[in-house]
């Protein structure tokens, strides 16, 4: 196992983040194209799956790894590989998240 050294491992995980950023702001950057391809390879449009936080966090993940250029096929192949665990330290933390703050990574002003 490599260290990633780009990201700190925030107390409590088991992983840096893959994602610099928040589920969040993963979700308010969605573009159309984003919203339809996530609809035909998770069956549901992405308002539906904010029931589900894990499929969400997948759906996100998804996007994610289609842009870092894979094709839709392996980004949703990508994405369902990853063990509950990787989807939930997938993201940076939220601002508003204790550990964010507990760790200085609170946005300034």
């Amino acid at each position: 196992m490599t260290t990633d050294t780009t990201h700190e491992i925030p107390e409590g995980r088991t992983s840096a983040p893959v994602s610099t950023l928040p589920p969040s702001e993963v979700l308010m950057s969605l573009t159309g194209f984003d919203e339809i391809a996530i609809a035909a390879r998770f069956g549901e449009k992405i308002g539906a799956l904010r029931d589900d936080p894990i499929t969400c966090g997948r759906a996100l993940a998804f996007v994610h790894y289609r842009r870092q250029g894979e094709r839709d096929a392996e980004a949703h192949t990508t994405a369902m590989n990853l063990t509950m665990r990787e989807v939930v330290e997938f993201f940076a933390p939220e601002a508003d998240d204790p550990e964010a703050s507990a760790e200085g990574n609170e946005p300034s002003a």
